[in-house]
Formats: C-alpha cells, structure tokens, sequence
C-alpha cells in the first residue's frame, strides 16, 4: 500500500518502493463533497455496492472504497488524526479486503509456533487483552480488530496487520503495565495503545490453526462447535457484516463455510475477571497442546 497519510500502525515494507510504480492499494486525501451530501442524507451514512463503498465513520470524516484498489479520505474539519487513521484501517480495510474476496473476521491474532490462533468477539469481548496476554509470554502479535484470512491452494491463510493493540486501563494494569504512561487511541476515550515488541510481531502470512469465540463462564473452558455453529460464528464475527452484507455474494458465504470445515473453531468461555487472564491462556495452550 502507498499511503498520502502515514499509518505508524503498520509495518513498514522491508524495500523502499519505486515512487513512480503502481501500488496494490492508494490511500489518497481528496474533496468528496458529492459523497458527504449523499451520505448525510442516509440515515445510516453509509451507501454500499458491489465496486464502492461510502461512509461516514464518527467524528473522522468520509471514506470513498473503490474495487480493492484504493481509500480515497476526506477528514472532517479539526478531525484527530487518530481518529481518521481508525477509520482507514477499521471500516475502510474491511470495505477493501471484501471487494479482493478476502474475508475480514473481527478478531485478533497471535502466532504460535508456525500457524495463527485468533479471538473473535463483539467489541468489548477481550480480543485484544488476550492477544496482549500471549504477546507478553512471548507470542508475535498478528493483528488487531481485524484479520484478514483467505484460502489459498488448499490452505486457510490469516495476513499479519494491524499490530497495534487498544486496551482499556485496567487490562493494561493487569498485564503489569501503566496505562498513565501510555497514550491514549482516541482524544474521547480511555483506550491506551499497548507497546509490542518490534522483534515479536508477525510479517508473513501463515495458516490459521484455531478460531477461540469468546464467551462468559466461571471458569476458562474449551467448548468444541458444530460445523453449523462455527460457520455461523464466522458470520457473526465478519467485520462489517451488518452493513455490508447487501453485497455479500453466495461466493463470500461459501468462503466462510470452506474456513469453517477447514480450521477448527472453539467457544473458549473464561470468567470476566483480569486476575485470571494467565489461567484462560493456560487453558488456550492446553487445548492446542491436544493436537500438537
């Protein structure tokens, strides 16, 4: 990707690119004052095709996604800088990833040994403060929010991306961390941006060996899920499925459904308690540890 905007959220390329080549995807400001009128006129601010994608995304500005090849970006007036690049990587990055036929799954990733395991969940679910718990006894962070997976010759391939992770104060605490002295994801809110070692965070895509849906329980358990019950939590879990799903073509359902016959999901139920997020961990590496 060439970006107008910098996007310190992701890994650099390892080679300097020609600057008159032709990028996979541009990311480019521009004045978008047709789309802002359309779009204010939705009540959901957001108009979507099989090619392009519009929205409005909070208090960030519009974003314009054209056939997987480009963001266009129109921040709003004194907008966070913080805010706009959210925008990009979130909504805008999962517009994109569905028009290549990619699937973006709302989860977060960590490798383990040679393959990816991602959480998945709604917002608030823990996503990241797991995947912050892995990192911390050692586990390369893949990405954050958003996973980008796809098949490939017979395999199911997640792609490294957003290594960033958000957390909320007291998950840093209960990592060992000073959330003080952290900055902060968004001008408005609590979320603090958690460092991650440099060394230990993944670049190359690799297979997906387990998806943990995550739920509440008294104690950290592995549930194994129907074939049914891990298609649909796939579904559930897509990123943007709720608005995007006007052009979710049978092609995109039958991806999910190849992902779920080929990568093993579980329900990993854990109590809603930070004190016994080593436990849960525990639990994660008992259940790979069955198939090692």
């Amino acid at each position: 990707m060439r970006s107008a905007l910098p996007l310190p959220e992701l890994t650099p390329c390892s080679g300097r690119a020609d600057r008159g080549s032709r990028a996979d995807v541009e990311i480019r400001l521009a004045s978008l004052p047709d789309a802002v009128a359309e779009l204010r006129a939705r009540p959901t601010g957001i108009a979507v095709s099989e090619r392009e994608a519009r929205f409005i995304w909070d208090d960030a500005g519009a974003f314009v996604v054209r056939d997987g090849r480009e963001i266009l970006v129109q921040p709003h007036p004194g907008a966070d800088e913080r805010l706009v690049r959210l925008g990009i990587l979130g909504p805008a990055m999962a517009a994109l990833l569905q028009q290549l036929g990619i699937v973006a799954l709302h989860a977060s990733a960590v490798r383990m040994d040679d393959a990816i395991i991602a959480f998945l969940g709604a917002s608030g679910a823990g996503k990241s403060t797991l995947a912050a718990a892995f990192h911390r006894c050692g586990a390369p962070v893949v990405t954050d929010d958003t996973l980008a997976v796809r098949l490939h010759d017979g395999a199911v391939l997640a792609t490294p991306g957003f290594a960033h992770l958000r957390l909320w104060p007291d998950s840093v605490t209960a990592l060992g961390g000073d959330p003080g002295a952290l900055a902060r994801c968004e001008p408005d809110r609590e979320k603090r941006v958690y460092p991650t070692a440099r060394e230990r965070i993944a670049h190359e895509p690799l297979p997906l060996r387990r998806l943990y849906v995550l739920a509440d329980g008294d104690t950290p358990a592995v549930e194994r899920l129907s074939p049914a019950e891990s298609f649909l939590a796939l579904v559930a879990n897509s990123y943007g499925i709720d608005w995007m799903h006007d052009v979710s073509g049978r092609a995109d359902f039958l991806a999910r459904a190849e992902i779920a016959r080929r990568v093993p999901v579980r329900r990993l139920r854990r109590p809603d308690d930070l004190a016994l997020l080593s436990w849960t961990v525990a639990c994660v590496e008992d259940d790979l540890a069955r198939d090692a």
